[in-house]
């Protein structure tokens, strides 16, 4: 269901790589990571609820904003790459659209899982 939410707001070139897996809720190379990481363990690997808030893109990566907690700069799940993309290269799509918040068809709720990645 995610993936056919990502693919109607920007279809998917079939050589890129697909993850749509998981929210990276705080990353290794975090200066705060000893902390964040004990702080957070509690919910590593378990699946939550996520409101999808809105979409970025950029010529390597392909992600969907949400609405949960996260060090990332923007919160979002990784949903495709380019063929010689890494899904980190998300972090770095500059150009997010949030949805308008009164357009209903636009507020989806998903279940998936949250990671600590080091």
């Amino acid at each position: 269901m995610l993936l056919s939410l990502a693919e109607s707001i920007c279809p998917i070139p079939d050589d890129w790589k697909l993850y749509c897996d998981h929210i990276t809720i705080v990353h290794s190379s975090n200066e705060n990571w000893d902390e964040l990481s004990r702080q957070y363990a509690q919910i590593q690997g378990r699946y939550t609820t996520f409101k999808v808030i809105g979409y970025g893109k950029s010529d390597d990566a392909f992600a969907l904003m949400v609405d949960y907690p996260t060090t990332n700069k923007v919160a979002h799940i990784t949903i495709a790459c380019a063929p010689e993309a890494k899904p980190v290269q998300s972090n770095d799509i500059t150009n997010w659209t949030e949805f308008d918040p009164l357009t209903k068809h636009y507020t989806h709720y998903f279940n998936g899982w949250v990671k600590l990645c080091d």
